[in-house]
């Protein structure tokens, strides 16, 4: 079984004009929801609109920031409020 990576796109719903970023994406069966980096929320200037508790993979648990922001991947879009992980 190997890591299954796939490019979505991400934007500001609330900033239309800002461009989308393109990243590549790491696909976790065991994800209940997507995680984004601190950095991709920085540059596409996300606001926090909530905290949410996430615990990682690897079992500890963190309180994260959450900020509303739309996935697309394939063409197929979506929008979210998905916690930014912080640099550890």
């Amino acid at each position: 079984m190997g890591y299954v990576h796939a490019t979505i796109e991400l934007s500001n719903p609330r900033e239309p004009d800002l461009q989308p970023i393109s990243a590549q994406a790491l696909a976790n069966s065991g994800a209940l929801m997507l995680c984004i980096p601190e950095h991709l929320a920085l540059q596409l200037n996300l606001q926090q609109e909530s905290e949410r508790e996430v615990t990682v993979a690897d079992g500890p648990r963190f309180q994260e920031r959450c900020h509303p922001f739309d996935p697309s991947i394939r063409g197929l879009e979506d929008m979210t409020n998905a916690p930014i992980q912080r640099g550890r």
